[in-house]
């Protein structure tokens, strides 16, 4: 009988541990709604939006409304206004409030940055005020990733005044 209860409460301890609950659903789960996206992958990418960003925004927002998966397959107008929210945002619709760029510009800025600086290969104070400066004055000086991204020679003048004035901070912090 003891062996009996035993069983049933590490099965049950065991159930519990591997079910989705509202904001933490199970990596099936995720794997699930991440499957059903990959039908409209194509659709989505045709409409300028980062597939990847897209579902991994549609995910969280689900797993913060709905129980689990299922849960939120049935609800085909919930989902639907997901997936309308994401989209928006990562078209710029929602555009972040510190700028005129979309939240999906500033992901491009942002991944940008971290491959220049994994290629330059060295990091410090002076290295994080250039890139500071570079961020802020791309920002300033375009209104979008693509603008920013079709003007090479004004990003290259951006770079060599970011360098100048992180070489002159450098100097005026340096000086007793």
């Amino acid at each position: 009988m003891k062996i009996t209860i035993y069983i049933i409460a590490t099965m049950f301890l065991f159930l519990s541990c591997n079910q989705s609950t509202k904001g933490n659903w199970t990596e099936e789960d995720k794997a699930k709604a991440r499957t059903q996206w990959e039908v409209g992958k194509t659709n989505i990418e045709a409409g300028g939006i980062d597939f990847e960003l897209f579902v991994s925004c549609v995910i969280e927002r689900s797993e913060q409304n709905y129980d689990y998966y299922i849960e939120a397959m049935k609800d085909k107008t919930g989902l639907e206004a997901i997936g309308t929210e994401c989209a928006k945002e990562l078209l710029g619709n929602s555009k972040n409030t510190a700028s005129k760029w979309s939240i999906l510009d500033m992901k491009k800025l942002e991944k940008g940055l971290h491959l220049i600086r994994d290629e330059v290969g060295k990091s410090g104070p002076k290295i994080d005020a250039y890139f500071e400066c570079y961020r802020e004055k791309m920002i300033a000086a375009y209104d979008s990733f693509n603008h920013m991204d079709s003007d090479p020679e004004g990003c290259a003048i951006i770079g060599i005044e970011c360098v100048d004035a992180t070489n002159s901070q450098a100097k005026n912090t340096s000086k007793p």
